[in-house]
């Protein structure tokens, strides 16, 4: 290690190689170097899974009675100006969220996703390019996973596939490195722009205790699904929800009934499969 490398470390602080749009994450032709702060303990801690989830496919979670709260996840950015809207509008009502970010895009948004991570949000893996067939499906999720090592500094440990297709070799990637795989039980489809008050309406009208909102800050214009968030915490939080990333909802699981002899239950938190509309 030269003398500069051991300084940088004395100092807190990590060297990384900050790759260019379009490089391989994994196999660099081009590079420089830049230094990112290590994460806090605090933020490791945000992105953390219980053994249980591990490899496991997921669109809800059972949780306790007394627990009434919803995760919103956001897909396909980081995208400014709309990430940092929904940044803003979700610190002023102290909620948080988990944004499933396109390698892509992270690439050319680096310190938009910095900021996600340092409001205390929760980070996933949303591919590298969104393909619905890709050539090479672990690619996808290594090429991403290694980027947001890279400039977020934690190790990735979740994967939403592009679309909901659990069947392209991508979630199958993602299983086997023991990632938790993330669909989702309320789709406001706010991809198609149906308008803020519809979008809105999808969220009030389909939230239960442990459900999965999906939602873009990505992909395309989303002033709509802008709009529609104030509305969204202001109703569901005098109802008594809290918003939390999917680390933190993963955590709230309760156990189920033991099997009985012979039988094996299945978590109803694990999903069959799920297929969604493109964006």
């Amino acid at each position: 290690m030269s003398s500069n490398s051991t300084h940088l470390a004395y100092a807190a602080t990590i060297a990384f190689l900050i790759l260019v749009p379009g490089a391989d994450p994994a196999y660099p032709q081009t590079s420089r170097l830049v230094q990112t702060s290590a994460p806090s303990t605090q933020e490791k801690m945000t992105q953390a899974l219980p053994d249980w989830a591990r490899g496991a496919v997921i669109n809800h979670v059972d949780v306790p009675a007394s627990e009434k709260v919803i995760a919103l996840t956001f897909d396909d950015g980081p995208n400014p100006p709309y990430t940092r809207q929904i940044l803003q509008i979700l610190n002023e009502h102290n909620a948080k969220a988990t944004f499933f970010m396109v390698g892509e895009e992270l690439s050319a948004n680096r310190s938009m996703a910095r900021e996600v991570l340092n409001a205390g949000h929760a980070v996933g893996n949303h591919s590298w390019s969104h393909p619905s067939r890709p050539r090479d499906p672990g690619t996808e999720v290594k090429r991403t996973d290694t980027l947001i090592r890279i400039v977020l500094g934690f190790e990735p440990t979740l994967f939403r596939p592009p679309y909901g297709i659990m069947s392209n070799g991508m979630s199958k990637y993602a299983r086997q490195n023991r990632d938790a795989v993330l669909l989702w039980s309320v789709d406001t489809v706010d991809w198609h722009k149906p308008g803020a008050k519809r979008i809105a309406s999808r969220v009030i009208r389909g939230a239960r205790p442990g459900r999965i909102v999906l939602m873009h800050d990505g992909g395309g214009n989303r002033s709509q699904t802008v709009a529609a968030l104030p509305v969204v915490l202001e109703t569901l939080g005098k109802q008594g929800y809290r918003f939390v990333t999917i680390p933190e909802l993963l955590q709230l699981r309760q156990a189920p009934p033991a099997a009985k002899p012979g039988k094996q239950r299945r978590s109803s938190a694990i999903a069959r499969h799920a297929q969604a509309k493109p964006r």
